[in-house]
């Protein structure tokens, strides 16, 4: 990983998130087992698994590139901050 690739997710990482939303700040694990860590907007950072609620949704997929979401009834992809 660059520096500028550090300080870019850095910045995200350290960021408010906008109301009602979260960042997702990395994923890892096993292709067929992935986790990701996301910070809701109190500041709080959790791991999260697919099926796991989040903020005012539930986590479908997790892959290299962010996460999947349903929220209100409508799927929505969450990129990896800085990615």
């Amino acid at each position: 990983m660059s520096a500028k690739t550090n300080r870019t997710v850095a910045r995200h990482a350290t960021t408010r998130a906008e109301s009602g939303n979260f960042t997702v700040l990395g994923v890892f694990g096993a292709e067929t087992d992935m986790r990701a860590l996301v910070r809701d907007r109190g500041g709080r950072v959790e791991k999260v698994a697919p099926g796991d609620r989040i903020s005012e949704g539930r986590v479908l997929a997790i892959d290299a590139e962010g996460i999947m979401v349903e929220r209100w009834g409508k799927s929505e992809r969450i990129p990896v901050a800085g990615g």
